[in-house]
């Protein structure tokens, strides 16, 4: 048995491998070649977007009741230019977008300039006199400032499609966005009223405000048309309420009634809690006064009108002032009676004829 720790022993060299060198999978030049494919795709790439984003086409978003600010970056982000040509009351609030040209989703060259009317807040706004003017015009006139048109059309001995008058009436500030009535004339024929001569007489008006009737603001509209009668026939008017007041009380009224110098005094008011129709209102019962002038006058144009003494605060004494209740606000048979504008135009001409009897007796 040879004995393994015996240092005689031949020992063998270590084995030595040659190895073939490996053939690259990819050669440096496909390599080389699929880099510059890839630039020259990203670069295409980056020149189409910039080539799109200069002189390609976008659709115009939409902007209405957007911010301006917003509505500017967001134009200007798809290459849009921004151009705000007109600034509009309105009761949206200041700097919101209410119109824009393009339209929404119009496609436009980048570029294109889009233009914006933004809300000017709300303010007020004086009604412009535009009596005698085409209904058109009318309509143009108003919706630039902002405000709406309910058009009634009414018989009247103005010219066929002109404007009678408005309510507001002329000089009234309103506020953008609330809703104008125009009385446009119409070809039905009425009875001529009587040419009675009143310069230099003065007549004050009080119409009681109401929230019993839901329609337009009822005395304040008869009462406008009462002073546009008496005010043609030479005389000044004073309404002691405007539209925008919801408050006057009786005292107030009375004041300014007496700052006027009235020489008559009219109250026009609802009522809501009795179950009369139109009922005349004197502080007196005697003969020749304006109560008994203006019931006359009142039943004669529409019939059905009751008569009762009370008592009325006035800047005048009782014998030159009426109250007129117009009715009960809460029933049916009133609301339809409250809606025809005939019938206002009728108690307004009734007292018109009461007042030019009385201070022309």
């Amino acid at each position: 048995m040879t004995d393994p720790s015996r240092s005689d022993i031949l020992r063998l060299p270590a084995l030595e491998r040659t190895r073939e060198p490996r053939r690259a999978l990819i050669s440096a030049y496909a390599v080389v070649r699929a880099l510059s494919i890839a630039v020259a795709v990203a670069s295409c790439a980056w020149m189409l977007v910039v080539g799109v984003q200069r002189w390609g086409f976008v659709r115009v978003p939409s902007l209405v009741g957007e911010p301006v600010a917003d509505a500017r970056e967001t134009l200007q982000r798809l290459g849009l230019s921004p151009d705000v040509v007109q600034e509009r009351y309105s009761s949206e609030q200041p700097g919101v977008v209410l119109e824009q040209l393009p339209a929404p989703s119009v496609r436009v060259r980048r570029a294109t300039e889009v233009r914006l009317i933004v809300s000017g807040g709300v303010q007020g706004i004086a009604i412009p006199d535009i009596t005698g003017v085409s209904e058109t015009t009318a309509r143009e006139k108003l919706e630039y400032l902002g405000l709406q048109l309910r058009i009634v059309n009414e018989p009247s001995e103005a010219e066929p499609g002109t404007v009678i008058s408005t309510t507001p009436a002329a000089g009234t500030i309103a506020l953008a966005g609330e809703t104008v009535t125009v009385y446009i004339s119409s070809k039905e024929n009425l009875a001529t009223l009587v040419d009675y001569s009143l310069k230099g007489k003065k007549v004050a008006i009080y119409p009681v405000y109401s929230s019993a009737y839901a329609g337009t603001d009822l005395t304040l509209e008869i009462a406008r048309r009462l002073s546009s009668l008496v005010q043609a026939a030479g005389a000044s008017a004073k309404v002691t309420r405007s539209y925008s007041e919801k408050s006057v009380s009786a005292a107030t009224s009375v004041a300014r009634a007496r700052a006027a110098g009235a020489q008559v005094y009219v109250q026009i008011d609802l009522e809501s809690d009795e179950t009369t129709g139109m009922v005349v209102a004197s502080p007196t019962r005697k003969d020749a006064t304006l109560g008994q002038y203006a019931f006359r006058a009142l039943q004669s144009q529409l019939g059905g009108v009751g008569y009762a003494t009370k008592s009325l605060s006035s800047p005048v004494s009782a014998g030159k002032s009426v109250r007129l209740i117009l009715g009960n606000a809460q029933t049916a048979n009133s609301q339809i009676t409250f809606g025809d504008t005939q019938w206002r135009d009728k108690v307004a001409r009734a007292l018109y004829t009461a007042v030019g009897q009385y201070l022309t007796k």
